[in-house]
């Protein structure tokens, strides 16, 4: 958690996302550390993505769960935005992100996207308590034609 004076950055090279957090102290001196966090390819076979000209439809295979979250970044972006344990979510806006899916739910169809752009989306699962486990990565581009 920040706390007044903290800051904190975050960068991506498509393994790992490293973040940065400092505290400017009384001194002006900054302490810090740093943390990464592996994420899988983007290959999946939990997380399925069908384009169409301005839509992808997104389907999931069951791990057990009964929840789920879906999370899009914006149009050509990863997500940033990771659930914490213990908070509960509602789809909408988390920061430049968006949860698309939080529930009992194996497929959505994401709509009114730009058609060549690329939208990437991460995939939870959690469980009564609000523990959430990541499964699966995927990006896709809705086609200017359609199979």
């Amino acid at each position: 958690m920040l706390r007044g004076g903290d800051s904190a950055n975050s960068t991506f090279d498509g393994i790992f996302r490293t973040y940065l957090f400092w505290n400017e102290t009384s001194s002006g001196t900054n302490v810090g550390f740093r943390c990464a966090q592996n994420l899988p390819d983007l290959d999946s076979t939990t997380l399925t993505l069908t384009p169409s000209t301005t839509s992808i439809n997104a389907t999931w295979t069951s791990t057990g769960a009964t929840d789920y979250v879906l999370i899009r970044g914006p149009a050509n972006t990863e997500p940033t935005f990771v659930p914490v344990d213990g908070t509960g979510y509602i789809p909408g806006t988390q920061g430049s992100d968006t949860i698309l899916v939080d529930g009992p739910v194996l497929v959505y169809n994401n709509s009114s996207l730009v058609t060549g752009s690329s939208y990437y989306y991460n995939l939870y699962s959690y469980d009564a308590n609000d523990s959430y486990t990541f499964l699966a990565r995927a990006s896709e581009k809705p086609v200017s034609c359609a199979t």
